[in-house]
């Protein structure tokens, strides 16, 4: 490994690897540094790869959530070309989600419906502001309608349900979109993969920044680096505080497993669906027969308001589960599910993995209080040199990819 780079990037998810291909396409020479033996192995593969357009945050009503959804959205496509090219048409994309709303949902159908419309508007204006954007292929007109009981009661348990809505949002394969950004990270001259590498400390030096911690077999290991962007998931604010840096940020992690399993039958009457708004959870269904399920009142295993989530955690992050843990999530996640979606299939070949969600508030998501409900603090920060980035959702993360390489780069530029 390099002992001096232009810039470090710490954190080797979607957003971390979407910066140092941006930065590296600029001519910056990156270290990529990450915990794991390879990037986008926890988080950024576990969760349902829902390319957000903002339905599901109705409950904020400021719309600013749904705003920055909405920017990242229709620029999540055309930023992953800037890297992958045109191997993003062979990434597998689901059929688009149905919206399912529940009896307790902590919204009406009538309230979810103007959001619906107040989304729809805005992706209208945008898309007609800037012609480059499109999302996942598309420059959907219209993002939700609602579906009369007679086309989804054969789907879905009117006992649980009170509406349904077709909705224009689509999920795609993270699986797939990591093999794509990892090949493209190794092909990329100007990027070193900095792997096994946990950052402790960060300290400013006359140069930059040392970046301090432990190497492979926990060999104490320092770099330098003219420039630090932390993007650091769940490790990010315990990094901006070992610079003495507080953003007062009042962050939750909690961490949540979900199951991919292959069906046993045709999945063409199988819809993938997002029940909302409270304690619910997603089904996604690909063409190929996989089928992710999470159903958020079984698969919520943990909550921490620490700086950082508990090192228990961290074999599931990695995919690592007991055979029994296994066998209970299965079983629950599918019987829990399988009582709201009447087409749930039996599976095979079960994964079970986990991930950490990062979040603002102390109440859960079925408090209409909730501060879980806005995710638009999110972002990129600046201090001469140093950039603490939270992506806030997958779907955000290439966009503010680009941002923040144009921090760096105004940086660079005033030296």
């Amino acid at each position: 490994m390099s002992s001096r780079f232009d810039v470090a990037v710490i954190g080797g998810g979607i957003m971390g690897s979407c910066l140092a291909l941006e930065l590296a396409a600029r001519g910056v020479k990156v270290g990529l540094i990450d915990r794991e033996h390879r990037p986008l192995n926890r988080t950024s593969i576990r969760n349902e790869g829902k390319v957000h357009l903002g339905l599901v945050y109705a409950n904020d009503p400021t719309f600013e959530t749904g705003e920055m959804m909405l920017q990242g959205a229709l620029q999540f496509e055309p930023n992953m070309r800037r890297w992958i090219g045109d191997t993003f048409d062979q990434i597998t994309v689901g059929d688009p989600f149905k919206y399912v709303v529940a009896h307790e949902s902590i919204l009406t159908p009538s309230q979810l419906e103007e959001h619906y419309e107040r989304c729809s508007s805005r992706c209208r204006e945008l898309l007609a502001e800037n012609p480059e954007w499109s999302y996942v292929g598309t420059r959907p007109e219209s993002l939700a309608k609602p579906l009369p009981e007679s086309k989804w009661h054969n789907w879905y348990s009117t006992d649980r349900v009170q509406a349904v809505y077709e909705t224009a949002e689509l999920g795609v394969s993270t699986g797939e979109v990591a093999n794509f950004l990892r090949a493209a990270i190794e092909a990329q001259p100007n990027i070193e993969f900095a792997s096994n590498f946990r950052v402790r400390e960060l300290q400013r030096t006359e140069n930059g920044f040392a970046i301090q911690g432990e190497g492979i077999q926990g060999a104490p290991t320092t770099v330098h680096a003219e420039q630090v962007a932390n993007t650091a998931w769940d490790g990010r604010l315990a990094l901006d505080q070992s610079l003495g840096i507080n953003l007062n940020e009042s962050v939750g992690h909690r961490i949540k497993f979900r199951m991919i399993g292959k069906s046993t039958v045709p999945v063409d009457n199988v819809p993938s669906s997002t029940m909302v708004i409270g304690r619910f959870g997603d089904v996604v269904v690909w063409p190929d027969g996989r089928i992710y399920v999470s159903w958020y009142p079984v698969a919520m295993k943990g909550w921490s308001h620490d700086i950082l989530p508990p090192e228990e955690w961290n074999d599931a992050c990695r995919g690592i589960i007991s055979g029994d843990l296994k066998r209970e999530l299965t079983q629950q996640m599918f019987e829990a599910t399988k009582k709201w979606h009447l087409t749930l299939p039996e599976m095979t070949d079960y994964d079970v993995g986990a991930g950490v969600i990062v979040a603002h508030g102390t109440k859960d998501v079925d408090k209409p209080d909730s501060g879980l409900h806005n995710r638009s603090s999110i972002g990129v920060t600046s201090y001469d040199g140093y950039h603490s980035v939270w992506n806030g959702k997958y779907t955000t993360s290439p966009m503010f990819a680009v941002e923040t390489a144009d921090a760096i780069t105004q940086v660079s530029l005033a030296k």
